[in-house]
């Protein structure tokens, strides 16, 4: 939603908190859903925020307390989102390849997953936060 946002000449930042909001609020109907329907798995959950809440939290430090306005860190935003959104196509377009690539040379396991997932968790909360994305 936030480069469609910034298509119709919204503010930056004014693009990813509103992207930010309306995300937490649409995400949080279909995570009830899924809740009641049994299909969400709370350990991965728990392990997820283990690692993107902190990261937010000092994401929103770093914009809060290294920049006076959010004009100052409009390139940051915008740099991290281009990123993210290549990076996503990336991933989308060469899933199978990378799924058979990390299953064939790392040998993931249940104990991978416990100290992978927060990490994982943190890098996604620290680049969501600065591009909603």
């Amino acid at each position: 939603m936030t480069p469609l946002l910034l298509a119709f000449g919204f503010p930056l930042h004014i693009a990813v908190s509103t992207d930010l909001l309306y995300a937490a609020i649409t995400k949080a109907g279909g995570a009830i859903t899924h809740a009641a329907h049994k299909n969400i798995r709370w350990d991965l959950v728990f392990l997820l925020g283990l690692g993107s809440l902190p990261a937010s939290a000092i994401a929103i430090y770093i914009l809060d307390n290294w920049f006076e306005t959010p004009e100052n860190y409009t390139v940051i935003i915008s740099t991290v989102l281009g990123l993210t959104l290549i990076l996503t196509s990336f991933a989308i377009i060469f899933r199978p390849f990378l799924t058979d690539w990390v299953s064939r040379r790392l040998n993931f396991n249940e104990e991978h997953i416990r100290w992978a997932t927060p990490v994982m968790g943190g890098l996604l909360g620290f680049i969501v936060t600065f591009s909603s994305g």
